[in-house]
């Protein structure tokens, strides 16, 4: 580890009890100081990778927007020509 800083961190006295118990019966003995900095890291990964999936979704979306609209596009000309060929056949026709 090449720099470390120093934190307070308030527990409520359940949890520290809890994280005390861990520490000691835990077949690879770590400090609690370990394990909450393994703790915080993995919450960093989490919250990164949750960040990047929102974004991908956004992404996506904006995307398919971007398809339903050529899309709806396509089609309204659709109806502009069966209404314009329709007019004229009623025209035609009177």
């Amino acid at each position: 580890m090449d720099a470390s800083y120093k934190i307070s961190v308030f527990l409520e006295p359940e949890t520290y009890k809890a994280l005390d118990e861990m520490t000691r019966d835990s077949e690879d003995p770590r400090s609690i100081s370990d394990l909450i900095n393994k703790a915080i890291c993995e919450l960093i990964k989490n919250n990164k990778k949750k960040k990047e999936s929102e974004e991908q979704l956004k992404r996506g979306y904006e995307e398919l927007g971007e398809i339903n609209l050529g899309l709806a596009e396509m089609c309204l000309e659709a109806d502009n020509q069966a209404l314009y060929i329709t007019e004229l056949n009623l025209t035609e026709s009177e």
